[in-house]
């Protein structure tokens, strides 16, 4: 079985997700990591393939919090071109999570 390599145009080096509690209850405040936030979209969601303005859900820590999160942005790397064609080029509107181990 041959494995899927992205290549830089599907590989995303950002990805920007907005964060909302799915559930809300009124006068409860929840406090989160986002270091360990992001670790878990990453584990939960590797090789994944997102689209802008896609809406997910997920779990995190202990006492299991719902989220619903929105893709809002996803940049990808380029490679060998000026500051310009890079700012304009890396934009775009589906692109996959990768972890480098």
């Amino acid at each position: 079985m041959t494995t899927y390599q992205p290549t830089s145009e599907v590989a995303l080096t950002t990805i920007s997700v907005g964060l909302d509690l799915l559930v809300k209850k009124e006068g409860v405040k929840v406090t989160v990591n986002a270091e360990e936030l992001a670790e878990t979209f990453k584990q939960y969601y590797v090789n994944q393939i997102f689209h802008n303005r896609q809406s997910l859900a997920m779990e995190f820590g202990d006492a299991k919090i719902k989220f619903e999160l929105t893709v809002e942005s996803l940049d990808h790397a380029v490679i060998g071109a000026g500051a310009e064609a890079a700012a304009a080029a890396n934009r775009s509107e589906f692109g996959m999570v990768t972890l480098l181990l």
